[in-house]
């Protein structure tokens, strides 16, 4: 086992010392490169409104679409490096954050060198068949109507000037919200209901809490440690804080809960990945170049095909119903509430006919697998959820593979049914006294590294453009998802069965399942603690995704990029300038009732709200 244990420890080592294994980052010719506009530029928000709050000012978000030009080199060279879709933004979609007063100080600039009114005019540009999602829609933001009546030929003027002088290409310009520092808005019934709930969970807190105290008959806190001897007096001190301290950190004895420990460490581990990627996703980038550079990196492939990690917590939820239906409330309800339901009925018919059970359940898992891969096949999705750069500009809101794909419950069942026929397979191992031979320690081991190994294939899938409807893709889809779960079934195995002790040690360790048992509350609130911070940012910093190996790779990129330097000179091949895609790379019909029917939705929603 030690000698088992080196292995593994060489094998990471190696990994974190020779990053040019993974590293496959595409060279950009950045003669070319350049001759696109940049895809984000803002001025300072601070500068704005900020520095002198006396001047009346306003601060506005522009989106820019560079109207299509084949006469143009700068444009061919759009249009072409766009089609790569899975792996570039759309450079024909410009994102500009502008100052009222900095563009009022242009125009002024340009009147007195003699340009005229007729000149100007002829900056802006009518709008015109757009192909792709561009701007977030219908009444999201407040008052935009008429900073758009106010200011929109006045931004379309500066924004075209700054295209043309430097790329020879004009854009159709549309406000998507300004913020000015002479208005205020006043508290909404929206805010009022939070501080509302707010107060009163405070209050029942301090209440129970006070009550628990009061029902204290000794000193010392035993007290919190034992359940009273009514309901009522226990539905009262429900939210007492030391009592549910000590739920928090207490460990159950009995045979199910020691063999289970292992999942806390696992939930804990698996929600810091997710919500590292949640937190890359909303990070902002300096440039779109290192947006463009991570999605040719296998590295950052892992992160981004990470994305059916989540089904990790519907294998959990699969174990748990099957090893014991009295903890049904307590690991992701709301998460898997459907899957949840779907995994009681085929557990009672399971258990009703279990002369059956390889029969019903290979019928499901087959039928499963069917309804996925039709899924994938008549939408023309991908064999992975593809995650591309250019819908993530609005978070993957109109973007038909995340919505028909990641979201869906029946997406996931194939995950589901595959989890509950392995943790009935693990019951009947039990049954039968299972050990472990010498050789499936390895085997274990070498089944753990495999996991990001699965989410490094989908780099194969993103670094290729494949015709679709495939069936190949459509079959390669659910398949992949049960491989995965095969690999936590073998990984759970491992963990029952004692394959790796000191694993299992570590996994064990007390401190992991306080932190388990809080990842759930965590999950429900990262999201709003990552937009609170995001949505706040000032400055762009470089998207990272593996951020703690710089220590390893910064005197690699830092050689690799001297070659890269020498080599720009020899790169003179010009891109074939192709058809203007949309933001699929696909057929722009799709695209635009896609982008509708998606903004239907988001304005319903925000009705109802």
């Amino acid at each position: 086992m030690v000698s088992i244990m080196k292995l593994l420890i060489v094998l990471v080592c190696g990994v974190l010392c020779c990053p040019g294994w993974v590293q496959c980052a595409e060279e950009f010719n950045m003669t070319q490169y350049r001759l696109m506009p940049r895809v984000f530029h803002f001025d300072d928000y601070d500068e704005c409104l900020r520095d002198d709050p006396s001047e009346p000012d306003v601060y506005c978000m522009v989106k820019a679409v560079v109207q299509p030009n084949a006469s143009s080199p700068a444009w061919n060279v759009i249009a072409d490096f766009s089609s790569n879709w899975k792996q570039h933004v759309n450079h024909a979609h410009l994102d500009r954050g502008l100052c009222l007063s900095g563009c009022i100080r242009l125009l002024d600039e340009l009147e007195r060198a003699n340009v005229t009114q007729q000149e100007l005019q002829s900056l802006i540009v009518p709008k015109f068949q757009i192909n792709f999602p561009y701007i977030i829609k219908n009444g999201t933001f407040r008052g935009v109507d008429t900073y758009r009546r106010n200011y929109s030929e006045l931004f379309a003027k500066c924004i075209n000037y700054e295209l043309q002088q430097k790329h020879g290409l004009r854009a159709y310009t549309e406000i998507e919200y300004c913020d000015s520092n002479r208005e205020s808005y006043p508290i909404d019934n929206l805010e009022i209901a939070f501080l509302v709930v707010l107060a009163i969970l405070l209050l029942a807190v301090f209440s129970s809490s006070w009550y628990d105290h009061r029902c204290k008959q000794d000193h010392g806190l035993d007290h919190y440690r034992k359940e009273l001897p009514s309901k009522a007096a226990m539905v009262l001190v429900s939210f007492s804080i030391i009592r549910n301290w000590y739920r928090l950190t207490s460990r159950g004895d009995d045979s199910l809960s020691r063999s289970i420990r292992y999942i806390h460490a696992v939930r804990f581990m698996i929600f810091m990945m997710i919500n590292m990627g949640h937190n890359i996703l909303y990070a902002q980038p300096r440039t779109a170049m290192t947006i463009e550079r991570k999605f040719s990196e296998v590295d950052s492939m892992i992160v981004a095909n990470g994305s059916h990690i989540v089904t990790t917590f519907f294998v959990i939820s699969a174990l748990m119903l099957v090893l014991s239906l009295c903890m049904q409330h307590t690991w992701y309800l709301a998460a898997d509430f459907h899957m949840f339901v779907y995994g009681l009925v085929v557990c009672a018919v399971v258990l009703r006919f279990p002369k059956y059970r390889t029969y019903i359940l290979s019928f499901l898992l087959l039928v499963c697998t069917m309804v996925a891969a039709v899924v994938v096949y008549v939408n023309e999705y991908e064999a992975v959820t593809v995650l591309p750069p250019e819908p993530l500009r609005f978070f993957y809101w109109y973007w038909d593979m995340y919505h028909g794909t990641y979201l869906p419950t029946h997406m996931y069942l194939v995950n589901y049914t595959a989890a509950i026929m392995g943790s009935f397979y693990i019951l009947h191992l039990q049954s039968k006294n299972f050990k472990t031979p010498k050789m499936f320690s390895l085997f274990w081991l070498l089944g753990v590294l495999a996991i990001p190994g699965t989410f490094v294939a989908g780099y194969f899938i993103y670094s290729n453009l494949f015709d679709t409807p495939s069936v190949w893709m459509a079959l390669v889809f659910p398949l992949g998802r049960i491989f995965y779960t095969a690999l936590m079934f073998l990984l759970t195995i491992g963990f029952i069965f004692r394959a790796s002790k000191p694993v299992l040690r570590l996994l064990n360790i007390h401190f992991f399942g306080i932190l388990g048992r809080l990842t759930y509350c965590a999950y429900l609130c990262h999201f709003f603690i990552t937009r609170a911070t995001s949505f706040g940012t000032r400055r762009l910093a470089n998207l990272g995704v593996f951020e703690m190996k710089i220590l390893f790779e910064s005197l690699h990129r830092n050689n690799r990029s001297n070659n890269a330097k020498s080599n720009q000179h020899l790169q003179e091949n010009v891109p074939t300038p192709s058809t203007f895609l949309g933001a699929n790379g696909k057929s722009a019909k799709d695209d635009v009732e896609s982008y509708t029917n998606s903004t239907a939705q988001q304005t319903a929603a925000l009705s109802v709200h």
